[in-house]
């Protein structure tokens, strides 16, 4: 472990003490310890946390303990606390803090999460059942179309990837394939408030392929680029918008998204899932 990984430690540990209390400093610091330390010990805890209406659910032994930093203890969302926010669509939910921060930060809020790694269902829906209605779970991938993905894991479970899926493919591997017009219908959404999108490079087919059907209709957007080829997609995607450019980390966020030209709401027309055979 580098002087500089235990600086950061440290320093999210203190965040804890001091936003969540005791019990989370110390769940934090200890996990942390045992990853960096390579230990293999793989355990559930509920955590309760001061200002969050329920425990939530964290994994020892897996990218837990990491997310959690980032999320809860660096605030990385921190940037749209301000925004007036009814409907949220997170693409890619892992194990649910980012929905879990959204839905206590932003109390009238409904939310949609997809998520395509099956290792992470059960904590993401265990996070987020207490929630009720205002929020929903989809299994699956997001793509550009509705179409059959298959998911390509990598590392760990949070890094895993789509693409399309193809002859030969491990069927255990296919899952299904959302575009963002399908995610806003099941979550009765005629805008998006906040678009959360961390995909693991997929957001290169979101942006670049069927973008004017969804983009007029989102207002702000959090973003995790992947790559100079990521970064492009969403200048390109953005060229015809305005907006108030923001990056905290890892994160680049678009907030007061507006059209240069924007068109009467009367002639938007329906939101169109775009079919597999196009």
């Amino acid at each position: 472990m580098t002087l500089n990984g235990i600086k950061l430690i440290l320093s999210q540990t203190q965040a804890a003490l001091r936003r969540y209390g005791y019990t989370a400093a110390l769940f934090f610091l200890s996990a942390n310890l045992r990853r960096k330390s390579g230990g293999t010990r793989q355990a559930i805890r509920r955590l309760p946390l001061k200002g969050i209406e329920h425990p939530l659910l964290l994994r020892e032994g897996r990218s837990d303990p990491f997310f959690f930093g980032q999320i809860f203890l660096d605030q990385e969302f921190a940037p749209t606390r301000a925004l007036d926010v009814a409907s949220v669509l997170d693409l890619g939910g892992n194990a649910g803090f980012a929905a879990v921060w959204f839905l206590n930060t932003f109390p009238r809020a409904k939310i949609v999460t997809i998520e395509a790694n099956s290792e992470n269902y059960p904590s993401l829906e265990a996070n987020l059942h207490p929630y009720g209605d205002r929020a929903t779970v989809v299994k699956g991938g997001v793509w550009w179309r509705r179409t059959p993905l298959a998911l390509v894991r990598q590392q760990n479970e949070g890094d895993a990837f789509v693409r399309e899926a193809l002859p030969g493919d491990n069927p255990a591997d296919l899952i299904e394939g959302w575009d963002i017009p399908a995610l806003m219908e099941r979550g009765g959404f005629t805008h998006i408030d906040l678009l959360k999108i961390d995909i693991e490079g997929a957001e290169i087919e979101l942006l670049l392929k069927g973008a004017e059907r969804w983009l007029p209709r989102v207002r702000n957007l959090s973003i995790e680029l992947h790559g100079p080829e990521c970064k492009a997609a969403l200048e390109r995607a953005l060229g015809s918008y305005t907006c108030q450019w923001q990056v905290l980390g890892e994160l680049t966020f678009c907030m007061n998204l507006r059209p240069l030209h924007p068109l009467p709401a009367e002639e938007l027309g329906p939101i169109l899932s775009t079919p597999e055979n196009l």
